[in-house]
């Protein structure tokens, strides 16, 4: 097991802070089970808003009513002055609030950001797709199709890695493979818009729609933009490829849970989407990872006998069974990807659920340009238990189309 000593630097960014306090300085765990109790700990501390708000002396996001009429999730003002930055651009913004409403009669959200100290604060409108600076954090702001705001965290320099990341949590999942390629690359993890903070779930919830969000974001970069995905993150990519098979100079896909030959939840899913309709999200995970993932018996008792973990999974509850209906909903069959050209690097674990290394193969018979690589002594989650190991599988994958 790797480990390093964190980072020092005072101006170091937020999402690197955050990473060293909650992994307590570690980037990747001994094992599969290990990293299941430990990367779920870690969302529960950090989704928790009444820890981290309070202790600012502020009120949560979740506890803020909304205005009459509106659906607002709104971030309380921060503890100290943040400034703004648009690249490219001539404005330099101080930040109080950032705000996503919907007004009651139904025109689409808005981003709003107000500006300005608290005795005169002013509101400058919706922010227009960009790349902007957060202190040291740099994020992208894209528009999808249907307006929906999609935001994804922007490091390093080098051939665009666009990445699409698994079910069960946000873009900061993939924080330590992202360190491990950012000398290289230039980084660009979007947040899955059912799985960002504060999300509103429309159902039903469709991999049309993610395609649209990766194919926003894909536009806002320069060539050559290569797709990374993992897991339902993977299906959406593959999705966003066949909607604009220009936009992506090459695929690499991490175990897509694609319905080549079954579905993919099928009647366990439509168990767990009666736990959850019944309140009851730890039941629906459980039905998650024992009989969709179908992850070790052993290590799902273990993830439930934690409290803590259950709790954090209970968060996802809602994304998560709303991924699995999108990914079944596409139907069987994967004909229609025969003539994606794209050159693709399939990755799998050798240690993987073997439902999941059939559908890799399946892939790789359809796809007309694809290759299977297999990561020893890996499975589905290698992002947590050797993310250096994966990041050089991406690293040797973007060298095999780039070169070509």
């Amino acid at each position: 097991m790797t480990t390093h000593q964190g980072f020092s630097d005072p101006n170091e960014t937020a999402w690197a802070t955050r990473e060293r306090e909650t992994l307590q300085s570690r980037t990747a765990w001994a094992g599969e089970r290990e990293a299941c109790l430990g990367l779920f700990r870690r969302l529960r501390r950090r989704d928790n808003p009444g820890r981290r708000h309070q202790s600012l002396g502020q009120r949560s996001a979740i506890a803020r009513p909304a205005a009459p009429g509106t659906a607002s999730t709104t971030v309380a003002p921060a503890a100290f002055p943040v400034s703004m930055t648009r690249v490219r651009g001539t404005a330099h913004r101080q930040i109080s609030v950032f705000t996503r409403r919907s007004d009651a009669q139904g025109s689409g959200p808005e981003w709003i950001c107000q500006v300005g100290s608290t005795s005169s604060r002013r509101s400058v409108g919706a922010m227009p797709s960009g790349r902007y600076r957060l202190g040291r954090m740099t994020e992208l702001l894209a528009s999808s199709g249907d307006d929906h705001p999609i935001i994804a965290l922007d490091d390093g320099s080098g051939p665009n890695l666009l990445v699409a990341h698994p079910g069960g949590g946000d873009a900061t999942t993939w924080d330590s493979v992202t360190r491990c390629l950012t000398d290289d690359f230039r980084v660009v993890r979007m947040h899955r818009r059912i799985y960002a903070p504060g999300a509103d779930i429309a159902l039903p919830h469709s991999m049309a729609v993610e395609a649209a969000d990766i194919v926003a974001v894909a536009e806002l970069l320069d060539s050559p933009v290569l797709l990374v995905g993992h897991s339902s993150g993977a299906v959406a990519a593959l999705e966003a490829a066949l909607l604009e098979p220009s936009v992506f100079t090459g695929l690499i896909l991490y175990e897509p849970p694609m319905p080549t030959g079954e579905l993919v939840a099928g009647a366990a899913g439509v168990r767990a989407r009666a736990a959850l309709d019944a309140g009851d999200p730890v039941e629906a995970m459980r039905i998650h990872m024992r009989d969709i993932v179908r992850m070790p018996a052993s290590t799902v008792d273990a993830m439930f006998a934690d409290q803590h973990v259950q709790a954090a999974l209970a968060a996802y509850a809602t994304a998560q069974i709303a991924d699995n209906e999108a990914i079944d909903a596409l139907g069987t069959g994967i004909d229609r990807f025969a003539e994606l050209e794209t050159a693709t690097t399939l990755i799998e674990g050798d240690l993987s659920p073997a439902h999941l290394r059939e559908r890799l193969a399946d892939l790789g018979a359809t796809l007309p340009n694809a290759r299977i690589v297999t990561l020893p002594g890996q499975g589905h989650i290698a992002h947590l238990t050797a993310p250096d190991l994966l990041a050089n599988a991406i690293r040797d994958a973007a060298a095999h189309v780039l070169r070509a």
